[in-house]
């Protein structure tokens, strides 16, 4: 069972809406391939950051490819660790 939390919002009219916010939980075989797929996320933008730095750039520049990569690396760590 999920355990489901409730955000309360602030409309622009001044009232209080309610939302619910499930969270979700993975199982470690689920982080293991989350993780693994991330990593392959992070492989393929340093592979675009290499095609921008030789030729034209694809969607970002080279180094924001390279941030792009990071961030991935740093989630698909923190799933694997956790």
């Amino acid at each position: 069972m999920h355990p489901i939390y409730f955000l309360l919002a602030l409309q622009s009219s001044g009232s209080i809406k309610v939302k619910r916010v499930i969270r979700m939980k993975l199982s470690k075989s689920s982080k293991a391939d989350l993780s693994k797929y991330l990593m392959y996320g992070a492989v393929l933008a340093v592979l675009f950051a290499g095609e921008a730095w030789i030729g034209p750039d694809i969607w970002l520049a080279a180094t924001q490819w390279l941030l792009v990569a990071l961030v991935l690396i740093a989630f698909a760590i923190y799933l694997k660790l956790a």
